[in-house]
Order: C-alpha cells, then structure tokens, then sequence
C-alpha cells in the first residue's frame, strides 16, 4: 500500500489544487462539497454549477470544522447525480442517505470505505476506472454481466462480508491486483480470472466460505503472490487422513464432496500440481515441464487445517516466502529444502507439530546485495525437542550468515533464558550499546541480538482483523529521540489460539553494513559519532498481552563465525562454571601476572621469567596497570615470538626506545604509541591491523615493506605523523584511517593503486593539500575527506568510483569544484556542508539515482544547481540551510533591484539556478506543466522529489516561502527558520506527513494560523517557534501550539499508538499553574510511584522557561551540541534524556527574549525507566529527576522546571486558553482551591 499511496497522494493535492484556483481556501471547498451532499436539499444555482464542473472529492475525516459538521455526519448520495465529470472519488467515515442511481463514467479512482450499498449503480461504465477500493462495504455483487475493464490495474474489497460474487474479469486485461481478505461469505471466483495475464497479487485471505477455484487459475503466470490463508474449506475434503468419510464429516453442510476445486485434486497428486501428468515410469519427461505458477514468490496455506503439507510445494522455484502455519501436520514436509530460494517460513501455531529435521532449510546467498531471511516456529506447544529446535533454527542462521554476510535474519524458537553468549543482557525491552570499541575493527561483521517473551492469553477481545494487523513483537535501533526502522516479526496474534503462555526467544542478526546504515541515517552524522544508540524491542499489543522480558546483544566477529558451537551456547546457561572453565581463568590471571612482571620497570633475575618472555604469543593490557610507575619499553625486545600486541590504556608511561619488535605480529594496537616511527628491524610482513591512534609517530619506517597480509591501518590522531609508506605491496589493505593527522600535507601516490581498499578516512587532515589519483581503487565505498581545509579540488578520479557510497567533504572550505560524478552510480550519501567557495555543482549530479543524503549547508556562495537535481528519485534528505544566493535574486518583491543591490558582486542575477525559478512557479517545482481545465491531465505526473522526508531551507533570505512545497508529500521535517517571512505559506497544513516545523530566528515573523501542522499518529513531533521578536500576539501563539500538541495526543491515544514524543519552544515567561509540579531551578525530583499502576496515566507532560543570553567576545561556540535537553536521571546515571532541534546563533540573539519548552512523553515511552526506579527501592527513588540542561550554559539561563502526571481526562477537558490564564485568572484559582478543598474532605 506504500507504494500505491505514494502515487496517489501527489494527483489529489492536484485535483485539490485545481479547484482550489476557483474558490479561496481548502476550507471553502469542504464547505462547498459538503453543502451539496446535505440531506438539507440547497436551491442555489451555485451549488448545482459547481457540482456538475466538480471533478475530484476528498473527503477523508472532520477534523477541521467538528462543530459546524456535527449535524451533517448523513450526506445525501443522490447528490453524486449531479457531479458528471468527477474523475476522483474518496469518501471515509461518513453516513449516507438514500440509493446510489448515478456514478460518473469519468471515474478513474474510486475509494469508498464503507460503501453502504449492495452493488454499484447499474449505468455505471467503469471503463475508465483504474483503482477501485471499497473497505468493509456492503456489497454483494459489484455489478451484472461483463463491463469494460480496460483500465483497471486495482481491485480492493477487502471484509465486505456480505459479497458473494465476483463479476466476469475478462475485460481486465491490466488487472494486477485482487484483494479479497475476509469476504466470508464468498463461495467461488469466476473462471474469467485465469484470463488475467498480468495479475501478480490475489489475496484470499480468510476467505472462510470458499468452496471452489477454477483451474484457470493455473494459467496465471504472472502471479508472484498467492494468499489462501484461513480457506480451509478449499483443502478439508481430500486431505482428511480417511478422504471417504469426508461426507459423514459434513453431512451439515450444503457444499458437498464432490463440490471441490482442480486446486484440492492437484494437492492430492504432488507432481501433478505443478507440472503436467507424469506418463507411467517415465521420471525424465518431467524435466522439461514448467511449474503452473513459474514466478511465484509468496505462497501462504495456513490456517487451512492441513495434516500433510504437498510435495509438489518444492516445485515451485522461485518461492521466498512460505507460511505453513496453523495447520496440524506433525513433520514439516521434506520439499521444503528443495526450494532453492526460500529464505523465510512460518510455522505458528503448529499445535501437532511434534520435531523439526536437523536440516529442513535451503542454505543458498542472495542474488542482490542484500539477503533477508526467518524461521518462526511460535506457540507450538507439543514439540518433544525444543532444545533440539533451537539448535536447528541456529545452526540455519550461522550457516546463512557465513553465506551471506550482508544480511539480517530473525528466527523465533521456544526458549526461557537468553544463552550467555550474548554477553551484554538486561531485564527489560531495551539495553544501551556502545559500538566505539569495534566500528573500525575489519573483522566485526554485525551484531546478534536476542529477546525473551511470553505471551498471555486474555479474555479482552483484540483487533485480529485489520487491514494492516499490529505488530507482536519488533526490534529495531534509536537514537537519542530518533526512532530507527523496526522491521516486524511476522507473526499474527490469534488470542483463542494461545491455551499454553510458552516462553519464546527473538533471535536477530544485524550485518555491519546494515547496522551502520541505519544508526548514521538516524543520527545524520558519521559513523564516528555512534555514542547514545539503544537496542529497543516494541509490540503494538498491551503489557499484559505481550511481556517483553529480557534482550541482550553480542558484537559478531569472523572468528566468531568459524569457532560458534550452537550446542555451546545453549548449554552455557548453566549455573555451575565447569572446572575447566574455572582452571582458564585462573590460568589467565597467572598470564596477566607474568606479563607485569616482564615489563616491570625493576628487572628481574628470575629464568623462567626469560623463558616466558620469549615463548610469550600475546599481550593484551587494557587499564589494568594499577601502577602509573614507567615500563621498560625495551621488555619487548625479549618477546620474539610476539603474534598480537595491545595497549589500550592510553594512560600507560613507557621509558627507553623501542629497538625492537617481533616479526611474527599479526596484530598490532598501541594507544598513544611514545615513539616517532617503528624499529628498523621489524618486518611487517605478517601484520594483518596496525593500529596506533594518537600516536607520536611522525614516520611509520622508511623505504617499502612488504605487507602482503595488512587489511587495517588506523593512525587517527596522531597530530606529528608528516609521511606515510609507499603502500604499493600491500595489495589487501581494506581501510586506511588517519582522521586527525593535522600535520600530514601528501598522500603517498600507491594509495590510489590500492585496489582493495574499501573506506579512506582524512577527515581533519587540516595540511593536506592534495589526495591521489584514485582510478585504480574499484572498491572504494566511503571517502571522508571532512574538514580538509587547504583542499581546493578533488581528482577527476573521484568520479569514477562505482562502487563509492558516501562522500563527506563537510567543511572543505578552500574547495571550488567537485569532479564530474557520472560514473558514481551507487553514490548514496553527498555531504558538502560548509563548502564556503562552491559556486556551482556539476550537472551530472542528477545521474545519481541512488542518492538519498544531500546536505549543502552554508554552502554560502553557491549560486547554481543544474535542472538535473529533479532526477533524484531516491532523495530522502536535502539541507540547503544558509545557500542564501541560491534564492537571492527570484525570491526579492521587486526582482528587477538585484542587479543595484548586488553591484559589487561577480554573480549576476542571470546566474541563477532552475531550483530558483521553479521555487517561483509553485506548480512547477513538483509536478509536470498543468494543461488547462483538464484535471485528468495531472493523473500520470509524478512529484519531482516523490520520497524526499527532510528538507532544511533556513537562513536563505526568503521573504515567501514557495507554494510548491505543499506537493512534497512524504515531508516529515521542515526547517524555515532564519527567513525573513512574515507569515506562513498555506501549503503547509497540505502536507500530510509532516510532523516537525522548525520556526527559529524568523526575525519579521507576526503571526501563527490558528491551525499549523496536520493532525496525525506519529512517533514524534515538533514546533519550534524561537526568538522570533515581531511576533505580535505571542500568547495566541502558545495556544495554537498548544491546541496542535492536544490534538496530535488525543490521536495517538484514540489509535493506541504507544511510544512517542511530542516537543514545542514558543515564547512565554511563566509556567501555567496547570503544571502542578513545578521549581524555580533547571531541575526537579520525580516520584512515579503513585501513577505507575493508574491504567487511565498516559504520560508526563514537562514545561520548563529559559533565557538565551547574547554572548561575551570570549565565548567560543562549539560545532555540536544542544541548546536545550530534557533529561530523566537517576543518581549520577542518565537514563532518558530528549533533545531540542534548535542552533545557537550567537550573532542573532539580539534581543533576550524569554521562551517556554514543552513536551509530553506517552507512558510506554518513559515506563520503563520509572519501573527501573521503583525497582531498585525507596533510596534511588529520591534520586529520580527531570532537569532542563544546554550544552551551552555560559548563555542559555534556566529559569523554572515543571511537570505534570497527565491522565485521559485531562486531555478530554483541557483548554488551552484556561491553561495560558491559569496565571491571572481568579476563576482558575477558584476552582484550584475547591478541588483542593474537595481532595481534603475526601481523605
């Protein structure tokens, strides 16, 4: 449905738009529409012209005039009568009078939920309909005889449970796809649907009455996805274990027998279901035959009370994707290996289900460059081995890993206790991680995650049948407040099925690549700032349904891989160490005594230390000195058969010089290396990783090694390094990092002959002036050249990556161009942010169809983008924050001044650039040339930017914000801070998905519109209105804001949605009395303890006032940071803590203006940290806070903190204007003191 909304979505703003031009405001047309469609019949002459000229009608909810629709919830269907050149038709949650007599033939989309009616209207010609969709309709048969369907490609009836017939779809030829999940009463498909050649999706999902489907079905060879879930009467009769007792079986029922489909007889003979009939002992006439569905990818059987699955299933060869689940087979069938491609299967609620074989899995790579795959053996209560089914579903994942390691696969097995091996674990739905230590290290391949669960049966009825179902169980990644992608667990909650509460583990493997594209996507920021990332498991079901008890995680390495017993990691739960586990640690505490011992600074006599020192293979010394005494480095000259070496503690002193190292290393870290190069003598040529960050080192050796094992050089920080080696022989080296080598000025020109090299980290080499020519590096994915001050151009080579990407240039502010990128065709990431002398980008920028990152901050000279950039389909983030030249001259009220107002520039006003001149035409900068009167037109136009969620725009100088913006209808952040704007444009509230508005600085700003962002279910939201000083009715705008955050709380409650945020500056100077917790400091003590176990608590709402201070000539700003954070701690350890997206501009805060935050944080958002709290006791509990923190306290001044438990009831009754006057008004204070009162006569 994602992607057909992200079609549909962009032609009725058009069609909105359209009609718009005829009347003032959107509101107007609702008014209009909505008039017509009265059950009170309007004679105005108006009305009737407009209906007939009416050609689209969205109607989707009443949200915007509750009131005034209160008494028009029944509309008038005859009304349609009148509307003949409607081409577009969506009516939701409303009440019609009457019976339907007309449709227009123009109708091209229709989506009517609900659908009151039997049929359609019998004149009715669809033959220009493309999508019809009727949700939970009444209809019983959409029409008689056979209509001209040439344009359909959509039909959707999806739980209209009172349809019995399908019509004849032989005048369907585009049809693709059919959805008729839970059409109960539904008996048998027309013949006419073998004809459908193009079909790919038929969903007959609990389509529980169906009987019979023709053997025409076997003609669709385009079908990739086929749902015959929970139609067990398709299957009952033939795969009863006695197939003649079937009528005695069903003697009640009026479809008898011999009433059965092709589909059942097929079943019965397996290699008749998919190929043609086998002539008697002839095997080989079988191999040239084609399988009756060859391009089918999803086949889901379950629920179908099955006792044997078909063998004839391993037939089909393109299967991915198989859900057996819910039938009462003993053994999954041995065919299912035989799927050369299936990667995921289902088998919950398998209640006979009894073993699984040691191998039932294909083991086989992705084609693609990426691979998903599952097992899900859930709520399967009489399986005889669940120890041996665990070991099974892991040994498949470690064998599917080691395939492929660009993957992430989940299985779901019976299980207790997460296995030890996952060595970071704790109580609850979430665990910090801290992915410093390995990010660089080239081994690490990803991360394993496990969860423990159990889900409770209860008697509370649950929502089972949804178009889109909840999800139980999902594991995802955050980030500070930034929500990650949870990918859900397919498995559906069936409440009358779960008679057993069994224990189950979640089992998650991650790849680094994945694990690192998700977390940096979240944090826009490299893979050097990972700091603050949670491992966070959810469920859309209650508590009570769903316990999420237990999740830990483990760090994977190849060595891990290689080594992995899954009999070991099972059996490691046991209490008791074994006494061989006991003797190995003992053993290495006598290693690590030894080991001081070598090197410590007072020499020792003894021989055996002499003997240990030379046979002595490894030294591993993190922060495990207790002295700070110095240590002879020359100890390691005695250590000759030295394979791996590291000093992680940066703090260790060494003295003497280092003349000396084993030839054998293969492992090489020392932190805050003491000497200027490595010993002459040593011999690298076995050395697989050098890595000595921050180090003294001006030189590595001098002349070229031979280094035919190297993979990993990490030099980063070490701020004397001049040179580096000429690394012509080392042909596998992977990664070079020498982030922070500020003295460093060349690169050694074999760099660019290293044809295994992958990432090359210079970020902050502030001296380098030039970088290699890289054409005969084919497998570089990330250049972070970040920072680069002194760089002035890229090698033309840089363009010819193909495999490149991420390119971060940020900061390079002596660059003047950047090289032709055609040849980058997998560029993903392009971060030019601060690149001062940019004036133009190449027009090859537009043949990056992969590009999802573009950030172009600051870019202050820049005066052109080519018309190319449209072409960037993929774009998901665009930051054009303070590239004021790039909208200078179009966007000035009288545009003929720019060439006398920028006289003293080189750029001429003619210099501009087509994203300027579009910006001017609102139409045009999303969509296609509009051909006049003709909304029809619009239909095949596509937006320019279709998935763009981000866009920056501030500080450019705009007096007008474009109209075309409201097209941009994936957009979920919108920065337009900075501008000089007076007002808001309208297209804002067009934006459906947008949740973040971000106001600061917007110095000529006056006033907010009374309704400012959509109304939506959203994870997290924002307003922030900051430092805008113009405003002239600073209060009305803490309402509006207000009334927006009440708004978008009552929506996430009525839809359950469970943990989000919601975040908002405006100004203000006081926190209203509605806060009944409050303090005149930046922090305050929190006691849950009364509200936790309130079902009618559903969140903390936080206030807190603040200063910005304009700052002393001596304050220096920092690159990062927060002006504001709301933190929940504990004692001294921060637990939650939520950020404002707001930049300290120093030069503007020109006037101290006061300013309120708000939030309000759901239950499921914070519970678990409350929980933690009343956990550890009464002593802890006093130690809970809520403070307002700045990572700039020398200017931002926190005047007051306050908080507030917030029920439902609050949230039905408040008003927010009561809450802005509860200051001043007596009569708030009267009503304060008479609930008070009252509270006293209650105790």
């Amino acid at each position: 449905m994602t992607k057909i909304w992200s079609k549909e979505l962009p032609i009725l703003k058009q069609c909105v738009s359209n009609w718009k031009s005829q009347s003032a405001n959107i509101e107007e047309i609702v008014k209009a529409v909505t008039s017509i469609l009265s059950p009170k019949p309007s004679s105005s002459l108006s009305n009737d012209i407009a209906a007939e000229n009416l050609e689209a009608i969205v109607l989707p909810r009443f949200h915007q005039n509750r009131e005034e629709m209160s008494e028009r919830t029944t509309l008038r269907v005859e009304a349609l009568s009148q509307m003949r050149h409607l081409k577009l038709l969506i009516l939701r949650e409303a009440n019609f009078l009457g019976c339907p007599n007309f449709l227009s033939n123009e109708l091209g989309y229709l989506d009517w939920k609900d659908y009151p009616f039997t049929c359609l209207p019998s004149s009715f010609q669809p033959n220009k309909l493309v999508k019809l969709i009727l949700h939970y309709s009444n209809i019983k048969e959409l029409w008689e005889g056979i209509k001209d369907l040439h344009n359909l490609t959509y039909l959707e009836l999806c739980h209209s449970k009172n349809l019995v017939k399908i019509p004849n779809l032989s005048h369907a030829p585009n049809l693709e796809y059919i959805n008729l999940k839970g059409c109960v009463k539904l008996v048998y498909l027309d013949a006419s649907i073998g004809s459908l050649e193009k079909l790919l999706h038929l969903n007959l999902e609990n389509c529980k009455n169906l009987v019979s489907i023709p053997n025409s079905i076997f003609h669709l060879n385009s079908l990739r996805n086929l749902n015959l879930s929970g139609c067990w009467k398709l299957l009952k009769y033939q795969l009863l274990e006695k197939p003649r007792e079937s009528k005695q079986l069903n003697t009640g029922q009026s479809v008898q027998s011999h009433m059965t489909t092709s589909i059942c007889k097929t079943l019965m003979r397996p290699l008749n279901f998919l190929s043609s009939r086998r002539r008697s002992n002839s095997v080989g006439l079988l191999v040239p035959t084609l399988s009756r569905f060859p391009a089918l990818v999803f086949l889901d059987i379950s629920f179908c009370n099955l006792v044997q699955i078909p063998d004839a299933i391993g037939q089909l060869r393109c299967l991915q994707w198989l859900n057996i689940g819910g039938n009462n087979f003993v053994t999954p069938p041995d065919c299912i290996k035989e799927l050369p491609k299936l990667r995921v299967l289902n088998l919950e609620y398998c209640k006979h289900l009894k073993l699984l074989p040691s191998t039932f899995m294909p083991i086989g790579g992705s084609s693609g460059r990426y691979y998903y795959g599952g097992i899900y053996v859930f709520n399967c209560p009489n399986l005889s081995d669940t120890e041996g089914c665990r070991l099974t579903v892991i040994s498949w994942m470690i064998k599917m890993i080691q395939v492929n390691l660009q993957c992430r696969i989940q299985a779901v097995v019976p299980g207790t206790k997460i296995p030890r091996w996952f060595s970071k674990q704790k109580t609850g739905d979430s665990v910090s991680l801290d992915p410093s230590p390995i990010v660089d290290d080239n081994n690490w391949i990803g991360i394993a995650v496990c969860v423990t669960f159990v889900v409770h049966h209860t008697p509370t009825q649950l929502l089972e049948e949804a178009i889109y179902p909840p999800a139980l169980i999902a594991c995802g990644f955050r980030r500070k407040g930034y929500r990650g992608s949870y990918p859900h667990v397919p498995i559906r909650l069936k409440n009358d099925l779960i008679t057993a509460e069994l224990d189950h583990m979640l089992l998650i493997f991650v790849s680094r690549e994945d694990f690192l594209d998700e977390n940096t996507r979240i944090a826009k920021e490299g893979t050097s700032d990972l700091h603050g990332i949670t491992l966070h498991t959810i469920s859309d079901y209650p508590e009570e349904v769903v316990e999420l008890k237990r999740c830990g995680y483990r760090w994977v390495f190849k060595e891990d891989l290689e080594q992995f017993n899954p009999t070991m990691m099972f059996s490691a739960n046991s209490s008791a160490q074994s006494p061989n586990h006991k003797s190995q640690s003992a053993e290495i505490k006598n290693i690590v005594k030894v080991v001081t011992s070598i090197v410590s600074p007072k020499p020792s006599s003894n021989l055996s230390d002499d003997i240990i020192a030379e046979n002595l293979e490894a030294i591993v010394l993190r922060q495990c000195c207790e002295s700070r005494e110095e240590l002879p480095v020359e100890a390691l000259s005695q250590m000759s058969n030295l394979k791996l070496l590291i000093f992680r503690d940066g703090n260790l002193n060494f003295s003497g010089c280092l003349h000396f190292l084993s030839n054998e290393l293969g492992y090489l870290e020392w932190e805050k290396y003491p000497c200027t190069c490595l010993p002459s003598s040593f011999q690298p040529n076995k050395l697989v990783k050098l890595i000595l960050p921050h180090s003294n080192m001006k030189e590595l050796w001098k002349g070229i090694k031979d280094l035919p094992n190297l993979t990993h050089i990490a030099l980063k920080g070490s701020d004397n390094l001049v040179k580096i080696p000429n690394l012509s022989q080392a042909p596998n080296l992977e990664e070079l990092n020498l982030e922070g080598c500020v003295k460093l000025v060349h690169l050694d020109p074999s760099v660019g002959s290293l044809q295994k090299l992958r990432f090359l980290n210079l970020k902050c080499c502030k001296s380098l002036v030039k970088i290699p020519i890289l054409a005969r590096t084919p497998n570089l994915e990330k250049l972070n050249l970040a920072g680069c001050d002194k760089l002035v151009q890229l090698d033309a080579s840089v363009g010819s990556l193909q495999k490149l990407h991420s390119l971060n240039l940020n900061n390079c502010k002596s660059l003047v161009k950047i090289p032709i990128l055609a040849r980058t065709p997998n560029l993903e990431k392009l971060n030019l942010e601060g690149c001062d002398k940019l004036v133009h980008l190449d027009a090859s920028i537009g043949s990056l169809e992969k590009l999802r990152f573009m950030n172009l901050e600051n870019c202050k000279n820049l005066v052109s983008i080519p018309n190319s950039i449209f072409h960037l389909n993929s774009l998901d983030d665009l930051n054009l924050s303070g590239c004021w030249k790039l909208f200078k001259y179009q966007l000035l009220e009288n545009p003929r001044q720019s060439e006398q107002l920028n006289s003293g520039q080189s750029v001429q006003s003619h210099m501009t650039s087509s994203i300027c001149k579009t910006l001017t035409r609102p139409l045009h900068f999303l969509s296609s040339r509009r051909r006049s009167n003709s909304v029809g037109s619009l239909v095949p136009s596509l937006s320019r930017f279709p998935v763009l969620t981000s866009l920056d725009i501030s500080f450019c100088n705009l007096v007008q914000i474009p109209e075309a913006i409201g097209q941009l209808h994936c957009l979920e952040y919108l920065n337009i801070g900075g501008n000089n704007i007076v007002a808001l444009p309208h297209c804002i509230k067009e934006l459906p998905k947008l949740t973040w508005l971000n106001l600061e600085y917007c110095k000529h700003l006056k006033g907010l519109p009374s309704t400012l962002l959509p109304i939506r279910r959203v994870y997290r939201g924002g307003i922030y209105v900051f430092n805008c000083p113009n405003l002239s009715d600073t209060e009305s705008c803490g309402v509006t804001v207000i009334s927006w955050m009440i708004k978008m709380i009552q929506v996430n409650l009525q839809c359950s949605f469970p943990k989000y945020s919601i975040r908002a500056v405006v100004p203000g100077s006081k926190i209203p009395r509605w806060f009944s917790e409050q303090n005149a400091d930046s922090s305050i003590r929190l006691d849950p303890s009364p509200i936790l176990d309130d079902n009618n608590w559903i969140g903390i709402a936080v206030c807190g006032t603040f200063v910005a201070h304009h700052a002393s000539p001596q304050f220096v700003r920092r690159e990062t940071g927060s002006l504001l954070e709301c933190v929940f701690s504990r004692s001294f350890y921060l637990s939650v803590h939520y950020d404002v997206p707001i930049r300290f501009k120093q030069d503007l805060i020109a006037t101290e203006l006061d300013h309120v935050f708000l939030m309000f944080c759901s239950r499921e958002n914070i519970i678990d940290f409350f929980s933690e709290v009343l956990k550890e006791g009464p002593c802890c509990r006093d130690g809970c806070e809520l403070a307002i923190e700045s990572d700039y306290p020398e200017v931002v001044e926190v005047k007051s903190v306050g908080y507030r438990w917030v029920f439902k009831e609050d949230v039905e009754q408040l008003n927010p204007t009561m809450m802005y006057g509860a200051n001043s008004s007596s009569r708030h204070n009267q009503k304060h003191k008479f609930l008070a009162i009252q509270d006293e006569q209650l105790m």
